[in-house]
């Protein structure tokens, strides 16, 4: 079945080419993709995922460091939601190169074909899951995220996934279970809500990926990479602060306040 968002009103997305228009002969057929089975899977470059891997300290745990009433999953301090999943500080020279890497042409078409809009990052969380033989819990169950309108999510595996490093999986429509493996630089975008899935727990290998919630992006605003610890999205899109978090490029309101579409 063929997602039917539609941009709201006064969106960007007026103003791009059409996706037949792509430069890239890939977007068109991973747009198809994503609309046909709510996920498509793209790559960066090998060897620009491992540089990204080398410039994160997985030496945090996964407790809320940026708790607020304003954010989902925000208040109050939640200690760490699992011993087996480590996350690190985003860098300014990571935030940089994915800031470069999802502002290419072709994957703002890709986004744009997708949601209707392009999209600006919300959340980018990096995770380290390490190995353990305890039953998956918390993002390594299963389960639907019901994100809000206007909210999908990604995965970009900053290591090679086998089934024995935590694949990404998710349920068809008959509830069988597919694992997305593949080389360090795969990228997973997918619709959170349609499909239920899980970051499989690791049994041989820890995997090394970052998490994103890309939101459709508001007219005149670029795209801006927000590291909200381990937050979800704001509790009111219109109103919200991102003052104290990691943001690129620097934002010179970090109090939110727009008007409705």
């Amino acid at each position: 079945m063929e997602v039917a968002n539609r941009p709201p009103e006064g969106c960007t997305a007026a103003d791009l080419p059409p996706v037949e228009g792509a430069a890239e002969s890939w977007v068109r057929p991973a747009v198809e993709a994503f609309r046909a089975e709510g996920i498509a899977v793209l790559r960066v470059e090998r060897e620009a995922a491992q540089r990204w891997r080398e410039m994160l300290d997985f030496s945090l745990d996964v407790s809320n460091r940026h708790a607020r009433w304003d954010w989902a999953a925000g208040a109050p301090p939640y200690p760490p939601f699992s011993a087996d999943i480590r996350t690190a500080v985003l860098t300014p020279d990571f935030c940089r190169a994915l800031h470069e890497f999802l502002t290419r042409p072709a994957m703002e078409d890709f986004f744009r074909g997708c949601l209707g809009c392009p999209v600006t990052v919300l959340n980018c969380r990096p995770f380290r899951s390490l190995v353990h033989d305890k039953p998956g819990s918390g993002p390594q169950s299963w389960h639907g995220d019901g994100c809000p309108a206007g909210v999908i999510r990604g995965v970009l595996y900053l290591t090679d996934v086998d089934e024995g490093s935590g694949p990404f999986q998710y349920r068809g429509p008959g509830g069988q279970v597919t694992s997305v493996t593949g080389p360090a630089g795969s990228f997973l975008v997918f619709d959170a809500n349609r499909l239920l899935h899980r970051g499989c727990p690791p049994t041989a290998r820890e995997r090394d990926a970052i998490d994103l919630v890309l939101q459709a992006r508001w007219p005149g605003d670029p795209l801006r990479v927000v590291n909200a610890s381990v937050n979800a999205w704001p509790a009111d899109p219109f109103v919200y602060s991102t003052e104290g978090m990691t943001v690129y490029p620097p934002d010179p309101r970090p109090v939110r306040l727009y008007p409705s579409w």
